[in-house]
């Protein structure tokens, strides 16, 4: 079995990790092993995000997935730093040995500011939440404002503040809102986004989709003829929005007499002063930022207060985190009754549950 290599760190990347540890600007480096030493090979700048300066820049560094290196991170200042050890499966079993055995000996020479190191044998285990782990654990509740610049410090602050704002706000906010007015609402809301719940609540319109702009509610789309759930989604890019879905006006099965009981079903869509039924649909994007995914978060049950009080009739409320999982079928068996049995007489089959995380949509209420 191999032991550990005493391989020498390049004199030149050595003087690169020294001045880094006191040079913010440089999120990362990355060595690797060429003509039995550790040499630089490249890094990355310290940007407004830890996080993307990892997951996207050193993960996106990575042109050859089968290619071993280390990365020597700066993860909380200039006295905290995490080796990543990037030693892919795919790598040939000399070079996965001789990068395994080197990490040790890589360590010590880098000295006593090397917090400890992260494995990664995928380019997807790159990411900063494992080495923000790894920190946690070594040295309790770290909050890691000293790794960041003054932007991400700022950035930080506003964060607190907002959820400070949300928890003030969560019992006006609630899914449980009011259904016959909007005092409760602490979003303003444009005009375009008014007119337009108006129109889709008086059935003028198939679908609406609802924007958080700077804190105000704003229209961002308007369909007038969607023929799916699919024409909108399609649309929908990264951040978060509402939507609201006309569906119809929907009549209870066990209500109806018969198939031909036109005259009965007109009756029904009278019933409750609406001209049709609605879902509302809260995409709740992963890939939208944290701070403006707080902000969508506070402000839904603002939008669904607005709708309601502008002539929606919200048969459900429902919310995905990925555009994908927003589908026909979905909107489908949103509608369909609990009870409802097979036309042919045998008992539906039952759905697997789902796990947090997997696709589909979460029902908020009933």
């Amino acid at each position: 079995m191999m032991g550990m290599l005493q391989l020498k760190l390049d004199p030149a990347a050595e003087k690169a990790f020294k001045e880094s540890k006191t040079d913010k600007a440089v999120r990362w480096i990355r060595l690797q092993i060429q003509d039995e030493k550790i040499s630089e090979t490249g890094r990355g700048a310290a940007t407004e995000d830890v996080e993307k300066d990892i997951d996207g820049g050193l993960r996106g560094s990575v042109k050859e997935e089968d290619v071993p290196f280390y990365a020597v991170v700066r993860a909380t200042g200039d006295c905290d730093w995490v080796v990543f050890a990037y030693i892919p499966d795919a790598a040939k079993v000399k070079e996965r040995m001789k990068y395994a055995s080197t990490l040790e000996n890589l360590k010590a020479q880098l000295g006593d500011s090397i917090l400890g190191e992260v494995r990664g044998a995928d380019k997807d285990e790159i990411e900063w939440a494992r080495i923000k782990a790894l920190v946690s654990k070594k040295k309790g509740d770290t909050d890691f404002t000293d790794a960041m610049t003054e932007s991400e410090k700022q950035r930080a602050e506003d964060d607190a503040i907002v959820r400070k704002e949300i928890a003030e706000r969560k019992a006006d906010t609630s899914y449980g809102g009011v259904s016959s007015g909007i005092h409760n609402v602490t979003f303003p809301i444009g005009a375009s986004a008014v007119e337009a719940m108006k129109k889709i609540g008086a059935g003028d319109a198939k679908a609406v989709v609802i924007k958080n702009e700077n804190g105000k509610l704003e229209l961002a789309e308007t369909f007038a003829d969607a023929g799916s759930i699919d024409d909108v989604t399609k649309t929908l890019e990264t951040e978060s929005r509402f939507i609201i879905w006309n569906v119809g006006k929907q009549v209870k099965k066990a209500e109806k007499k018969d198939d031909d009981s036109s005259e009965e079903e007109e009756e029904k869509k009278e019933e409750n002063g609406s001209a049709c039924d609605h879902l509302f649909i809260y995409y709740a994007s992963d890939s939208c930022p944290v701070k403006k995914r707080m902000h969508y978060a506070s402000s839904c049950g603002a939008c669904y207060e607005h709708a309601d009080a502008n002539g929606c009739h919200f048969l459900k409320r429902l919310e995905f985190s990925e555009k994908e999982e927003i589908t026909s079928k979905e909107i489908e068996n949103a509608l369909k009754p609990a009870d409802d049995d097979d036309d042919a007489g045998e008992a539906p089959s039952k759905p697997k549950p789902k796990i947090p995380g997997q696709q589909g949509q979460r029902m908020l209420i009933g």
